[in-house]
């Protein structure tokens, strides 16, 4: 056929057409737009996509009118939360083309990308997954039973923006916005906006209506927190830097494992029974050994015991794809590992259970594995993915669900540690059991947007001051030579005990015992030189100590130093993370509503913070811009798919703003003296926002 389009789907058209290739579409391929009727003289501008092509269809299979046509435009809009008609989509496999690409843009991009993957995944091929797509949405909802599955759209737009590297804090609101409205069947039924039909001033008053109505709803609370059905403080404690160091040594040990394994089966050693593995720590030095038992059950089974690393311990089972022939001498190649584990993990503060939790580690480069050859280099693992059945505790709270954590390679040096991948995602959904045993169900997902430039396991891990402790079993102070030349009959025999701290040195002989109000041992400069090698980064040593014991021949010397730390984040260096959260609205008059909270930190000291109102199938989004210096927020934005946009601009006491529809203003927001809000419209007539 004619038709062709640039393919944009990470994994390739069919026929062998890669990303960015161009792709025919064939003499059955169809795709429509539908605008309301245009006055003849002027221009009219529309794109054509899967969703203007689900919007038309929708419209043909009634009446069609302009009233129509608006309406079926307003309700797919909501399926991909952008203005469907309207906005230009990225073309995602052009790069150049990103860095100028609006939001709305780069969202709409890696939806139609996630169309066309599951459109090419369709064995029909692109015609027939179109043709699903718009079936599907005929009736204007999607459910279960429909070919086109509106969840795996979404996953699907997660790995398409990922593969083009679409960094957006917007795709993931919507998408969060978008499953908080799936129901527990695979159910979605999203519904046009009541005045997408309207003029630009109703459909202002209209959201003006919508803001009074929650605002006064919240206020009728005795405690605006419980607006929402949850704790958010007990959500908040399960993903905690406590959760995330079990998940951390979680695959710190597997991974330890399977680079043992892979490097005994390349010499032809690995056989099945009992091994014991050594396990590095952070800073790269042996944190002790696991025991683990390998057998063979189609596919390569390990049983680690239970045992305990750095104040962990642990016991789990891994069933893994890995053929027997890692055992017999015989070549194989390794791209990838998976891995189904069962087992708990816990330490004083935090537990994780597991349950077939599956962990998938996929490296850099493929190795062909084979015995007898030279050995290669240890893989560098390009990503790790752990999702599935899990309870995790953490501060008296529980969380009792599936969750998942990704883990990226780290591309920059680890900046404590030797760690190679950072922790790039954190995401949960299931049921949370409160301190005071009260119960919710909520989701909650944290994405660390530069992780794979930002050591956020180092971060975890940071602590602004701690102590360091150590000995050496020689006299690197010259102690005994210094103490016999200060007390050369109290040394017969040689024995003493001394003490440095404080700026003074305390000797205790055999006769005597004295302090003074100096350093003559070297002390200080000892344990700086120590500790400063070992941690470059500190900024101050608060306290030395160091004791000597001289007994007989032998000489042991401790010592300990409080250390100081820069903060960890600068400006231009710091976490930028994107948490979201859904919980259900305990509001009179609100049943099935939700909302979904969004921080997007884009600098170090503050960031973007939204709540999605969801109600009958609509979103109303509220943001602000958070800046951690000035608690009370300088801008307040309000916002619906009808285009319709409230600014509120706070300077010092005094509130103004404006509304607008499609960018162009319909009214303006100012103070009155009676304390309320005045919205005066273009047409003359006004109300309060109150």
């Amino acid at each position: 056929g004619s038709t062709r389009m640039v393919c944009d789907i990470s994994d390739g058209c069919k026929n062998n057409v890669k990303f960015g290739e161009t792709v025919s579409l064939g003499d059955d391929f169809k795709i429509e737009s539908i605008l309301p009727k245009v006055e003849k003289g002027t221009e009219a501008k529309a794109h054509i996509t899967p969703f203007t092509h689900m919007a038309a269809k929708r419209v043909l299979a009634g009446t069609v009118s302009p009233d129509a046509i608006k309406e079926a435009f307003s309700e797919v809009s909501q399926v991909v939360g952008i203005d469907v008609l309207d906005t230009a989509p990225m073309d995602i496999t052009n790069t150049s083309e990103g860095s100028e690409a609006s939001d709305d843009q780069r969202v709409y991009g890696a939806f139609l990308a996630a169309a066309g993957k599951m459109a090419v995944d369709d064995a029909g091929g692109l015609a027939a997954g179109l043709t699903k797509l718009t079936d599907s949405f005929k009736d204007g909802e999607f459910t279960a039973e429909d070919d086109f599955s509106i969840t795996r759209f979404m996953d699907a737009a997660h790995v398409e923006a990922e593969h083009a590297e679409i960094k957006s804090p917007q795709l993931e609101k919507i998408i969060a916005n978008i499953k908080a409205q799936i129901d527990k069947d695979g159910n979605y039924d999203p519904q046009p906006s009541p005045t997408a039909t309207a003029l630009p001033v109703k459909k202002a008053k209209a959201l003006v209506g919508d803001i009074r109505t929650w605002v006064n709803s919240v206020n009728d609370l005795s405690d605006p927190a419980k607006a929402f059905d949850a704790d958010v403080e007990s959500a908040a404690k399960v993903l905690n830097s406590n959760s995330t160091v079990l998940a951390e040594m979680t695959v710190n040990v597997i991974t330890s494992i399977f680079e043992k394994f892979q490097s005994m089966a390349d010499e032809g050693t690995l056989q099945l029974g009992d091994h014991t593995i050594n396990i590095a720590d952070k800073q790269g030095a042996s944190a002790g050994t696991v025991d683990v038992t390998l057998s063979d059950e189609n596919g390569i089974k390990m049983v680690v015991s239970e045992q305990t690393l750095e104040d962990i311990t642990f016991n789990f089972e891994l069933a893994t794809h890995l053929p027997k022939n890692v055992l017999n001498n015989s070549s194989f190649d390794l791209n990838k590992v998976k891995i189904s584990t069962t087992g708990k993990v816990r330490k004083s503060e935090a537990s994780m259970e597991l349950n077939a939790v599956n962990l998938m580690v996929e490296f850099e480069s493929p190795l062909t594995i084979t015995p007898g050859a030279d050995k290669p280099p240890l893989p560098k693992i390009k990503l790790a993915n752990l999702s599935g059945k899990t309870i995790l505790k953490a501060d008296g709270a529980t969380f009792d669900g599936n969750a998942s954590m990704k883990f990226t390679q780290l591309t920059q040096p680890a900046m404590n540690g030797n760690s190679t991948v950072s922790l790039e995602k954190v995401s949960i959904d299931g049921e949370f059991l409160t301190s005071g045993g009260s119960s919710f169900s909520a989701n909650a997902t944290l994405t660390v947007n530069n992780a794979a430039t930002f050591d956020t396991f180092a971060f975890l891990r940071h602590q602004p001051e701690m102590w360091i402790n150590g000995h050496s079993t020689d006299d690197p102070l010259d102690a005994r030579l210094k103490f016999s030349s200060l007390y050369p009959d109290q040394i017969q025999p040689p024995s003493f005990d001394a003490n440095f701290s404080h700026g003074q040195t305390c000797y205790y002989g055999s006769d005597n015992y004295e302090c003074r109000g100096e350093d003559f041992l070297g002390a200080t400069e000892y344990v700086s030189d120590l500790v400063k090698q070992q941690y470059p980064s500190l900024i101050e040593i608060k306290n030395i100590n160091v004791s000597v014991n001289h007994a007989g021949v032998a000489l042991d010397t401790g010592y300990s130093a409080q250390m100081v730390f820069p903060d960890f984040e600068t400006a231009e260096q710091f976490a930028q993370a994107t948490l979201s959260v859904t919980l259900d609205l305990a509001l009179e008059g609100y049943a099935n509503s939700k909302a979904v909270i969004t921080a997007d930190r884009n600098k170090v000291k503050g960031g973007d913070l939204s709540i999605a109102l969801i109600r009958d199938g609509r979103v109303t989004t509220y943001s602000v811009l958070v800046n951690a210096d000035n608690p009370i927020p300088e801008t307040l934005k309000v916002t619906n798919l009808d285009n319709v946009a409230l600014e509120l601009t706070r300077r010092g006491n005094q509130l103004s703003g404006k509304i607008s529809v499609d960018g162009t203003k319909v009214g303006t927001i100012k103070n009155a003296d009676s304390g309320l809000f005045m919205v005066r419209y273009q047409d003359g007539s006004f109300e309060t926002l109150q």
